[in-house]
């Protein structure tokens, strides 16, 4: 997660790293380490902000990403993932203002 999420976008581009970081989310998904795999999630979700995805196909990857990390309740990358939506749903102009997702 680390190396595709934060060490491989200082040498190429960001997109680089996302098949890093889907198989470090599947690989500890897998396993039972939920704590890895949600931060793996939202270091996914971040690359595709940083990468200029399109915002629908962002918007249904945040939206899985939000409902796995409230599945393994998991409140920090809860909030991590809600404001990153917020901005999503912002910038497509489904809302007035950015609003976090709570809970």
């Amino acid at each position: 997660m680390i190396f595709g999420g934060l060490i491989i976008p200082w040498t190429r581009h960001v997109k680089s790293g996302r098949d890093l970081l889907r198989r470090s989310f599947e690989a500890a998904n897998k396993i039972g380490d939920l704590t890895y795999a949600a931060y793996s999630c939202d270091q996914l979700n971040t690359n595709m902000l940083a990468a200029g995805d399109p915002l629908v196909e962002a918007q249904r990857e945040f939206e899985n990403g939000l409902e796995f990390a409230r599945k393994v309740r998991f409140g920090l990358v809860i909030d991590l993932i809600s404001a990153e939506l917020g901005i999503v749903r912002t910038l497509r102009g489904l809302t007035a203002e950015v609003r976090l997702l709570r809970g």
